[in-house]
Formats: C-alpha cells, sequence, structure tokens
C-alpha cells in the first residue's frame, strides 16, 4: 500500500471550500466565501478526521471489501486509479487491439472539481435556491501543488429550514437570516497524491464511482464478461442490456473487470459443475454447452462466477455471500 500518514498531514495552511452538484453525468463546482471563524472549524475537523484515521489500520480497497469502521480505513493508491473520458471510435474494436488493463475506475469529475478548487467560480446566496449538493470538501494547504483535499458526501445546504424562522438561542432567541448551510463533524474521504483514504465506503463510491454517471464504460465491462462466457446470442444480448441500465448488474460488472475475473475464459464444463454444485438449475441454464439465462439469472451467476455462492457445510443450505440470505434454487 501507499505511504500514508495521517499524522503527517499540516491542516495549518489555507482553506478552500467548494460544493459540487450534478448535472447529467457531470459535477459542477463552486466556491463559497467564509468567515476565518467558519474557517478554523473547518480545518479543526480534517484535523479530527486525521486524528479517527490514525487511531485505525489502513486495509487495502476492494469494490466488495466489508471492512469494520471501528478499527479501519480504507487506502486507495493513487497509481491504480483510472479515469476513462469517453473516446470516439468508428466502427467495430478491432479483433487484436489491446485489452484495457483492469484499474478502479473513478468518475473523472469529483477529482476535477477537486484540482481547480481555487478557480471555480464563487457561489453567491441567491444561486443556492433550490440546489442539491453531492458532497462538499475542504482543500487544505496554501502551496497549489501541495494540497489535501477533505471530502463529505453530504448537501450542507438545508432548503427545507431557510423557509422557516430559524433562531439562535443565546440570552434570547436571534433570528438567523439568509440561506442555511450546515456542516457535518466529519469527513468522509481524504485525498492526497499518493492515496485516497476512506471512512466511509459508501460515500467514495458515491461521489468518486457512481454507476449512474459512468454510462460510457459499460459496454466494456459487458463486452469482458461476453467474452470471457459461453453464453449463447440471446444472453449476450439481454447481458448487455441491463448493464446498459445501470443498477445492480452493471456494479457487478465492473468490479469483477476491475478484479480481472475475465482474464481467463469459463467453459461450459468448468460452469456446469459448480453449477451442480451450488444446486442451480443447470438443465434449464446451459442448453448445448451455452448458457441460457433470464433476467433473474444473470445476477445469481455473475455470483457464482464470483466465488459469492456457497452450500452450508452441514445444513446444505445454498448461502449468498454478500447478503448472507438462502437463495432459491
Amino acid at each position: 500500500m501507499p505511504a500514508f500518514d495521517p499524522a503527517s498531514i499540516d491542516v495549518s495552511g489555507s482553506v478552500t471550500l467548494v460544493v459540487a452538484r450534478r448535472s447529467g453525468h457531470n459535477y459542477i463546482g463552486n466556491r463559497i466565501a467564509m468567515s476565518t471563524d467558519v474557517a478554523n472549524d473547518l480545518r479543526q475537523i480534517c484535523q479530527e478526521t486525521l486524528n479517527a484515521m490514525s487511531q485505525r489500520t489502513a486495509v487495502a480497497y476492494a469494490d466488495d471489501l466489508d471492512f469494520d469502521r471501528e478499527s479501519h480505513y480504507v487506502l486507495v493508491p493513487s497509481s491504480v486509479l483510472v479515469s476513462h473520458r469517453p473516446q470516439p471510435r468508428r466502427g467495430r474494436r478491432p479483433a487484436d487491439d489491446a485489452a484495457e488493463v483492469p484499474q478502479i475506475e473513478v468518475d473523472p469529475g469529483a477529482r476535477s472539481v477537486l484540482a481547480s478548487a481555487s478557480s471555480l467560480d464563487e457561489l453567491n446566496a441567491r444561486d443556492l435556491k433550490k440546489q442539491s449538493f453531492t458532497f462538499y470538501a475542504a482543500i487544505v494547504g496554501s502551496n497549489p501543488d501541495n494540497r489535501v483535499d477533505f471530502v463529505d458526501q453530504w448537501n450542507p445546504y438545508k432548503a427545507g429550514l431557510s423557509g422557516g424562522i430559524i433562531t439562535n438561542f443565546g440570552d434570547r432567541l436571534n433570528r438567523i437570516e439568509g440561506p442555511l448551510l450546515v456542516f457535518e463533524r466529519s469527513f468522509d474521504i481524504v485525498v492526497t497524491d499518493a492515496a485516497i483514504a476512506v471512512l466511509d465506503l459508501g460515500a467514495f463510491e458515491g461521489v468518486f464511482r457512481d454507476i449512474d454517471a459512468m454510462v460510457d464504460r459499460r459496454p466494456t465491462w459487458s463486452a469482458a464478461a461476453v467474452a470471457a462466457l459461453p453464453l449463447d446470442d440471446g444472453t449476450a444480448e439481454l447481458l448487455a442490456e441491463l448493464c446498459d441500465r445501470g443498477g445492480r448488474v452493471a456494479t457487478q460488472l465492473r468490479g469483477m473487470y476491475e478484479r480481472g475475473v475475465f482474464g481467463k475464459a469459463f467453459t461450459a464444463t468448468q460452469l456446469r459443475t459448480e453449477m451442480q454444485g451450488q444446486k442451480l438449475d443447470v438443465g434449464r441454464m446451459i442448453v448445448k454447452g451455452k448458457l441460457v439465462l433470464d433476467d433473474a439469472d444473470i445476477p445469481v451467476v455473475l455470483k457464482l462466477i464470483d466465488e459469492k455462492l456457497y452450500t452450508g457445510w452441514h445444513s446444505d443450505t445454498p448461502w449468498d455471500v454478500g447478503t448472507r440470505s438462502k437463495r432459491a434454487t
């Protein structure tokens, strides 16, 4: 894993606050001006986030990782991150075209917003109306070439409260005027040049790996599965269609693609043996050496290929590793 030492990160430099919202499949980011008091509060929250990481052990990222948030944080090396931007291609990919090297894919939009934080347009109060932000971030550091990003998947604008009478209770009630922005007491993610350190995997997936924003990558993931599996033509078309819709199948295929599951071809004989062991309906699902699957079969067979199905040694119950739920057979 890369060198990442939370204790060595200095948060005493300048702080730039940015918010980002989705527009279609892209992010739009803005800076927000703030008082010295608010900047110091954010700086303190950054330090508390680093302190929390210092008390935990780093574990390597995997898309299906189940980690203990009380004792671990997840470390994603920058060297394995890749942001694919769609490239125009005329005609079909040649058969001898070099295959892409599987890596951890991220949406380039979030990193672009963070990298350009200081030059983003400043947001004013009247532009807040009806906005819903995906994340906010505190970018810390006086050197533009050496800054650290603290990211939280949270919408700080509380539109539902801004229309009401909001007060501060000191010695008496005082009305708070203007739009209300509320920030959490910790950050989900810390981004350095070397790595992304994650306390909340859901936030990392939502900000950097939103499956709904990675539309242009879906054909690559489904094509890798079609090339590796003995699918009949109808099933191959169905798998590509389900992946194009996003959601569960696209997420499964992306994870399997990144982990190199489709690096070797699967034979009908191999699949038949394992499917029988997992009590799947082999007679219906394999016909003349081809997988013939319907919508409900595809996620199950992908889990089989991904080694996420097993049978209880004592109860003989078929289980799903990911959900620890009984499977229908």
